[in-house]
């Protein structure tokens, strides 16, 4: 290795380039193995032991192979030479080396290596630039021998240019944005330079290489739309367009998940991922734009901002595929696990009709207050109703109602799709204060959360239930969840947040109108005639009261009670119906 950089600083006889990149891509690799921590990244890459300019020497050498790779991707050959494919192979190893150097060796190493990429020879790029052209050089454009490990390589270069952006310069957002520019297609059209990374689908590698470059970009936008240089060199408009452009690339991307009226839930890691950092680029977009609406000095950049948020907006509200995929992912750990659990909605109606029926009796036999005797009853006198109550309603704190089986990535993509929603809501409400001409409903996900959310296609999933979605969501909130802390004390809270919102949106849409028929039906249908929400108050009441102990956990469970009351407070004033059923219980005789 130390000879080839030595050769190559020379300029000596020039070989082919396999001659020079197999040395550098075994000591990359080599190197790349023997770190374990950032301390051990730190010290070989600052230490002599490296030999001067290895890794730009290496990353110039995979930009001069891209080029002969494209004129391999014109061709439609169905066999290939042991030195392109080893050639190919060389670079991928260059590329996942440095990476792996940049991820394990933290923001130190990230920026060393993002210095020697800012060195490279008259001919060709740097930074950013280089990692793009590797890219688009050598991704795959028709069938042929080396197509799978082309693919790899594409993948490969555009992973490393989304680990580099993290904690990178505003120069270096800069360049990236402008790789992506739309470039001219047929006629006077034009494509977003994120469209031909994500030909593969949701379950392609370069597309989540591609959507993980796009997320980065997105949770910049409002740093960089203040920065005074870009501001002074008129650049923020068309950095927010391009991101804009390639965050509508994401909406066609996540639209696939819904084919024929059938959803298909992400099943494999890479298309799990995908999803979630589409839907965070979204949402990232969204919280990024906001205050540049609002506050920033240029009226370009605000104008932009402003026709890309509407965008955004319109393309959520008025597609009907984008909508349902948000939404069946939101609630999926729920209706995945209902299903998986061969739980439909009859039997879980059963048990809670059963719990109901429990509490109709002890109301009448062992106190005057139903399940809220504790709370207004010396606490021995209602101590064994309470042991009986929780013991009942552990059946609704089943497998299917916990998660239990359901990994982790379900619940990390219904995060972030719940505070898609959060953010959505927040967008609608600005929109229709500013114009009182534009329906509230219409650009906030009201309808779609009371629209039925379609089930999995899998035929492992057939037969499962097709609810509310705001049903759905609202069987996030559970006393356990919060205690689990997490992604699942999360969604719970989210959940109740949701349900706040939307509530509060139909206040706002109906003027603040008292009439209590205005909607109150469809909440008591949707939310199950507040059984469920009573139960979840009670029992978080119960352990509130009995938990003398502060740990982060049973803070979790105050945020999420304080919601579910937040709740109730707004249902009181404005939709008693839903009120009296989430205090009941979904009782329709009251007997106290």
């Amino acid at each position: 290795a130390a000879s080839t950089c030595v050769e190559l600083d020379n300029g000596t006889s020039r070989q082919p380039i396999l001659t020079y990149l197999h040395p550098l891509s075994s000591f990359l690799n080599m190197i790349a193995s023997l770190c374990a921590n950032a301390s051990t990244v730190q010290s070989i890459l600052s230490s002599d032991f490296l030999p001067e300019g290895l890794i730009t020497k290496a990353m110039l050498l995979c930009a001069e192979l891209a080029p002969q790779v494209a004129s391999m991707n014109g061709s439609s050959s169905k066999s290939a030479t042991l030195e392109e494919k080893t050639s190919v192979t060389d670079a991928k190893v260059v590329l996942r080396s440095i990476s792996t150097l940049a991820f394990l060796g933290g923001s130190w190493a990230r920026d060393w290596v993002r210095q020697s990429l800012a060195h490279s020879m008259p001919h060709l790029p740097t930074g950013p630039a280089m990692l793009y052209k590797i890219a688009t050089f050598v991704l795959p454009r028709k069938h042929h021998a080396l197509e799978g490990d082309c693919s790899e390589l594409t993948s490969c270069a555009l992973r490393l240019l989304a680990d580099l952006l993290i904690d990178a310069s505003v120069e270096w957002h800069v360049e990236a944005v402008n790789c992506f520019t739309s470039y001219p297609s047929f006629g006077d059209q034009s494509i977003c330079g994120f469209a031909q990374f994500v030909s593969g689908g949701i379950h392609s590698e370069i597309t989540l290489s591609a959507m993980s470059i796009l997320c980065s970009l997105s949770m910049q936008v409002t740093r960089h739309a203040f920065d005074p240089k870009l501001i002074s060199g008129g650049l923020v408009p068309p950095q927010i367009e391009t991101i804009g452009e390639g965050v509508m690339v994401g909406f066609e991307v996540l639209s696939t998940l819904y084919s024929g009226g059938e959803m298909s839930f992400p099943l494999s890691k890479i298309q799990i991922a995908s999803a979630h950092i589409i839907i965070s680029s979204i949402t990232a977009m969204l919280v990024g734009l906001k205050p540049v609406i609002y506050l920033h000095e240029d009226d370009a950049a605000r104008n932009t901002s402003y026709s890309i948020r509407n965008d955004i907006i319109e393309a959520l509200t008025t597609s009907t595929v984008v909508g349902k995929v948000i939404a069946f992912l939101a609630s999926s750990p729920i209706s995945l696990n209902l299903i998986k659990s061969k739980s439909s909605v009859k039997e879980l109606s059963q048990v809670m009709d059963t719990v109901s029926h429990y509490r109709r009796h002890n109301a009448s036999k062992n106190a005057t207050y139903g399940g809220w005797s504790r709370f207004v009853t010396p606490k021995r006198a209602s101590q064994k109703v309470r042991e009986k109550s929780t013991h009942l309603s552990s059946h609704l704190t089943s497998d299917a109602k916990k998660g239990v089986g359901i990994g982790v990535e379900a619940y990390a993509v219904s995060e972030v799709a719940l505070a898609l929603l959060l953010v959505w809501y927040e967008h609608a409400e600005d929109i229709t204060s500013s114009d009182s001409s534009q329906d509230l409903h219409h650009h906030s996900p009201f309808n779609l959360l009371l629209s039925t959310t379609p089930s999995p296609s899998q035929q492992r999933y057939a037969n499962g239930p097709n609810d509310v979605t705001l049903n759905l969501i609202s069987r996030f909130i559970d006393v356990d969840y919060a205690l689990i802390g997490g992604l699942r004390s999360n969604v719970a809270i989210m959940s109740a947040q949701v349900i706040n919102l939307c509530l509060r949106n139909t206040t706002i849409a109906n003027g603040f109108n008292r009439d209590i028929n205005v909607g109150s039906n469809t909440f008591l249908a949707a939310l199950g005639g507040g059984a469920h929400l009573c139960e979840i108050l009670q029992s978080a009441f119960h352990k509130l009261l009995d938990d003398k102990s502060v740990t982060q956990q049973l803070e979790e469970l105050l945020v999420m009670t304080l919601a579910v009351t937040e709740m109730v407070a707004i249902s009181v004033e404005f939709q008693p119906y839903l009120a009296r059923g989430v205090l009941m219980g979904g009782e329709n005789e009251e007997s106290w």
